[in-house]
């Protein structure tokens, strides 16, 4: 699991699709201020091996449709939101590499189409 707690981190974000949107959301999250990982969302990337009991230990959110506020399908990656207040916790799951199947057998069932997919 990669924790990406700041604009910098970008660089070991290797998917340049995945890179992109989490960048996106940086700017999202900040709202026009500068990134303040005390203040704004927190993000996280699934690496090879992660499975949902390791997401769940790592960001302290639980993997389960009641308990999280958004969960998106992008071409890249899956995209789980569980919001906070102003803050919360954002964790992209990509849809290659050596991705628990559990995980992504989870996204998938309970993903809906991002807004950028959906207009294609």
């Amino acid at each position: 699991m990669l924790h990406v707690i700041d604009p910098d981190h970008l660089r070991l974000v290797e998917d340049g699709e995945i890179r992109a949107l989490i960048a996106q959301r940086f700017e999202d999250f900040a709202q026009g201020e500068p990134y303040d990982p005390e203040l704004h969302a927190q993000a996280f990337l699934a690496q090879a091996g992660d499975t949902i009991g390791t997401l769940e230990a790592i960001t302290g959110c639980h993997l389960t449709p009641e308990r999280f506020d958004v969960l998106e399908e992008h071409d890249a990656c899956f995209e789980l939101v569980f919001a906070e207040g102003d803050a919360g916790t954002v964790i992209f799951i990509p849809k290659v590499g050596d991705v628990d199947e559990a995980l992504l057998g989870f996204c998938r069932t309970h993903a809906a189409p991002a807004p950028d997919l959906k207009a294609a």
